[in-house]
């Protein structure tokens, strides 16, 4: 936005010289629906007195603002004598300076803030009009200080606005549970925000990947931007949330004409549980699918979170069960370590043939390389047994500590097995 000042004069004369006005302070453009403050100067530039010794004082003013479909909010911030009024009419506003008494040679200070409404039109139109003292003499009449006025312009553009994330989504987040912190769109241009109020945006959902699944969103997924721009959907008990498994990207949007533009949010990873992590913590999830049940115990300060049903395909578990498979996945933040629990239900523990004792292998897929069963280092294998309740080989030889620490055959028929995890950042097992 320009800032730039006109001046504009309305002249008239005394058999003196010239008795004039002069208003600066207008900008010769501005962007619709952004508070624009103007700082008037109304300057009386007649002489000193007439020839009958009359001071040609301007004794009122009025500042006239048209040209919009719309009314003009205007604000008087502050006058440096006499008083101003506002009333707004049907295309604009009019500001009513009175009691000012402009001297000649003196100024009028007056600060206003405008904010056409976006839409509203492309041209402000300005008229200035001053009247001057009535009780001024001119008996030869010979001055032509009259009322008088003078018109200028002030372009309108229509702003071009973009959307972003002011408060993004959590990295993970639990199905069905509102986002907390809720969700928050600021209204942005060129990069900065900007407060302007009623803008619709809504939020729609994309898959993280190309063979990733829709999410399935509820709760407030539509808003307004309030005064300061910003668009919130919701709060922590009633707000946005996801009903599905899977990770997810959202989309921020509107209707709006003026919105040219938005980014999506970071990649929101949705799981069956999910805490926040202070020293210790756990969390328990059931497989849908397979009746597998599971309970991550964490140490360390982070999130923690797991699921069942994550659409995963572990290479290795045809070697443990012949199908169906659910593999569990766990979402930690880098650096908890703890236990994994997985309790089989009979008839899975029934596919394979056995003595009677337990032995459910586990086959694990991790994102760094875990020493397997057989001594290999993979990402993708059968998970070997702990030795003396911890790893069988040194954990700094490979990226990640894993091993079974115990197998116990329940009296159902089920079996429960207990990994050992030195990193719960993204392992899945089955």
């Amino acid at each position: 936005m320009s800032n730039t000042s006109g001046t504009v004069t309305a002249a008239g004369t005394t058999d003196d010289g010239p008795g004039t006005f002069a208003v600066t302070g207008f900008p010769t453009n501005l962007t619709a629906g952004e508070a624009t403050t103007m700082h008037v100067a109304l300057t009386n530039n007649a002489l000193t007195t007439n020839d009958e010794g009359s001071a040609l004082d301007i004794a009122s003013a009025t500042i006239t603002f048209s040209g919009l479909s719309a009314p003009l909010p205007v604000g008087v911030l502050s006058v440096s004598q006499g008083s101003a009024t506002v009333a707004t009419t049907a295309d604009g506003a009019a500001v009513t300076l009175s009691s000012s008494n402009i001297a000649p040679q003196a100024a009028l200070q007056l600060s206003l803030q405008v904010t056409v409404p976006v839409g509203s039109g492309h041209q402000l139109d300005v008229a200035t009009n001053v009247t001057p003292s009535s009780s001024k003499t001119d008996g030869d009449g010979d001055d032509t200080f009259v009322p008088a006025s003078q018109d200028t312009t002030i372009a309108v553009q229509e702003p071009s606005y973009t959307l972003s994330f002011a408060t993004a989504p959590p990295a993970m987040a639990q199905v069905s549970q509102p986002f907390c912190p809720a969700v928050t769109v600021q209204l942005d241009e060129g990069g900065s925000p900007v407060a302007v109020q009623g803008i619709p945006v809504d939020i729609r959902g994309l898959a993280a990947s190309s063979f990733g699944p829709l999410p399935e969103l509820s709760g407030t997924t539509t808003s307004v931007t309030d005064q300061s721009g910003l668009a919130t959907f919701g709060d922590c008990t009633a707000g946005l949330q996801v009903d599905n498994l899977g990770t997810f990207i959202l989309q921020a949007s509107s209707t709006s004409p003026l919105v040219v533009g938005s980014g999506p949010s970071r990649s929101i990873m949705v799981l069956q549980s999910y805490v926040d992590c202070s020293g210790s913590c756990s969390v328990t999830v059931t497989s849908p699918t397979t009746g597998v049940s599971s309970t991550i115990h964490a140490t360390g300060d982070g999130k923690l979170g797991a699921s069942f049903d994550e659409n995963l395909n572990l290479g290795c578990a045809s070697q443990v069960n012949p199908g169906p498979w659910d593999p569990l996945f766990i979402g930690g933040t880098a650096g908890l370590s703890g236990t994994v629990t997985m309790t089989f239900p009979k008839s899975i523990v029934n596919t394979q043939s056995n003595s009677g004792r337990p032995h459910m292998e586990i086959c694990a897929q991790t994102g760094v390389a875990f020493q397997a069963l057989g001594g290999a280092q993979t990402m993708d294998g059968l998970v070997a047994d702990c030795v003396d309740g911890t790893y069988p080989y040194p954990v700094g030889t490979t990226e990640l500590g894993l091993c079974v620490l115990s197998r116990v055959k329940g009296n159902l028929g089920h079996e429960t097995v207990t990994l050992l995890v030195s990193d719960l950042g993204d392992p899945s097992f089955w």
